[in-house]
C-alpha cells in the first residue's frame, strides 16, 4: 500500500493521542462510577493542548505547501514567451 502524498506521521500520532484521551475522558464521565473532578479537569486540559497542537501542525503543513502553477491555456504562446531570443548573424 502506498502512502498518500499528504500523509504526516506526526499529525497522525497527535490524532491517535487525541482519540485515546477522548476515550479516557468518556470513561471518566461514567454515570455510576464518576471520576475525581480534578482528574477530569486535568484530562480536559490535556485534550485542549492536543487540539491546539493539531491546529498548529495543520497550519504549518499548509504553509509548506507550494501552490500549483496554472498551466497555460495556449502552449504555443507560452513557448514563445519563454524561448531565448534568436541570435541574428551580423
Amino acid at each position: 500500500m502506498t502512502t498518500p502524498p499528504d500523509y504526516d506521521p506526526l499529525l497522525e500520532s497527535m490524532n491517535e493521542e487525541l482519540r485515546s484521551q477522548m476515550y479516557a475522558l468518556n470513561e471518566m464521565h461514567h454515570p455510576v462510577y464518576p471520576s475525581d473532578p480534578r482528574r477530569v479537569a486535568e484530562l480536559e486540559r490535556r485534550i485542549d493542548e492536543i487540539k491546539e497542537a493539531i491546529v498548529a501542525r495543520r497550519k504549518e503543513l499548509r504553509s509548506k505547501e507550494v501552490a500549483p502553477q496554472r498551466a497555460s491555456l495556449d502552449p504555443i504562446a507560452e513557448a514563445q514567451q519563454t524561448a531565448a531570443p534568436a541570435k541574428v548573424p551580423g
